[in-house]
């Protein structure tokens, strides 16, 4: 682990720690545990502004022609907020900074003067951010198979494909480190090393906390689930229902499909992982190497253990990528249409769906349903997509289901 970062605040100088993300690097973890620990920030002198106007601010100053001109709006608000601070340090985290090229990153870099700005990236295993961003892809409407969205990965020759930028979104590093680490010293460019899936859940936190100069021990680990990925074949029915919620708005999607994923099929624990071939784990490999070696290009300050990258993942002796099979979509199916009904009934209730559950008689009961239809899979994943366009409608942003809902 590297030393200390520079903690101290000189004199009229906003020191600020501007956490880059990217996505799949445990960003949420430590945005709740932060928000959560708000109070003891304060006391340890660190300001961490609210989500929302961190999401807000990001987003105006990434759209922003010339960011340095922002007079109004939620990028200035926020920067006269963390300017204004009289304490130690300000941490701020968005993962759509991560998104930013090179004359951006100066830009918004060169917005924030005078303050002294440290840059914070997370690096974590591909083979461990692949299958997650996939996940995360298929919970916004993205309808590619797993194979189809690790396909582009091979194609490094054609890096200016569009497919090859989605995919690589979470994972390209040395893009990263060339748009932020080319514009401010090593000494103010800290990597965080995420651990492995077997570690604690706090190694990531005390690493996170050695950067920012506060004692880990001192905070309480945040409260509800971890943002855990999906299986297999939970994900792949997300991907295959897509298509027939297309009308369904966007903030009542969002508002069904984030309880459908964490508290219904989230805790489905008997359900195999996303696949990882030997093609693909050997990719895995080699792209982390050029991780490693474009951390150590930029003289980044590391906290953890780069060579816990290099590790080779377990791999599928499946020479191709076979979909999950029938059984298990169906098993993830009737697990996520009961989960829906109900999440449909609470809300007409207007009740939480923390009580949501899974895998009751009512899910046993769809599949022997589908057992006697002439295409159980397409069956399942259409009353899936009914269920969820009913749930949507429940939703407070309901008003944008337009069109009638699919039918089996």
């Amino acid at each position: 682990m590297a030393g200390r970062a520079e903690p101290r605040r000189r004199s009229g100088e906003p020191v600020i720690f501007l956490h880059i993300g990217p996505m799949k690097s445990g960003t949420s973890y430590l945005q709740h545990l932060m928000a959560e620990n708000r109070r003891q920030l304060g006391a340890d002198g660190i300001f961490f502004p609210p989500r929302e106007e961190t999401v807000d601010a990001v987003v105006d100053v990434m759209r922003a022609a010339v960011p340095k001109q922002l007079k109004t709006g939620p990028w200035p608000a926020l920067r006269e907020r963390v300017h204004g601070f009289g304490g130690r340090a300000s941490v701020v985290s968005m993962e759509f900074l991560s998104f930013a090229r090179t004359p951006r990153a100066k830009a918004i870099l060169g917005a924030l003067e005078p303050a002294r700005v440290h840059v914070v990236l997370g690096v974590r295993d591909a083979a461990a951010v692949l299958p997650s961003a996939w996940g995360t892809a298929a919970g916004s409407r993205n309808t590619a198979s797993w194979r189809e969205y690790v396909e582009p990965v091979s194609w490094e020759p054609r890096r200016r494909e569009e497919r090859w930028r989605r995919t690589m979104r979470a994972l390209n590093i040395p893009r990263m480190l060339n748009a932020w680490g080319s514009q401010v010293p090593p000494r103010r460019l800290h990597v965080v090393v995420v651990p492995p899936a077997n570690a604690p859940p706090d190694v990531l936190w005390k690493r996170f906390a050695a950067v920012i100069g506060v004692d880990a021990a001192a905070y309480r680990p945040p409260t509800g689930r971890r943002n855990e990925s999906l299986g297999y074949a939970a994900t792949d029915l997300l991907r295959r229902m897509n298509p027939l919620v297309h009308e369904v708005a966007p903030e009542a999607y969002r508002a069904t499909m984030n309880p459908l994923r964490h508290h219904v099929l989230s805790r489905r624990t008997d359900e195999s992982e996303v696949p990882m071939t030997a093609e693909l784990a050997d990719w895995a490999v080699s792209w982390n190497r050029s991780t490693v070696q474009a951390v150590k290009r930029y003289r980044a300050r590391v906290y953890g253990d780069l060579d816990e990258l290099l590790e080779t993942p377990a791999a599928s002796t499946d020479r191709e990528i076979q979909p999950p099979n029938d059984d298990a979509l169906l098993a993830a199916a009737a697990d996520a249409l009961t989960g829906l009904r109900q999440l449909a009934d609470l809300r007409s209730r207007q009740l939480s769906e923390n009580l949501i559950s899974v895998g009751d008689d009512a899910s046993r009961s769809h599949l022997a349903l589908w057992a006697e239809r002439p295409e159980p899979v397409t069956s399942a994943v259409a009353d899936v997509a009914a269920a969820f366009c009913a749930a949507a409608r429940l939703s407070p942003s309901g008003v944008g289901v337009t069109q009638r809902t699919p039918s089996p």
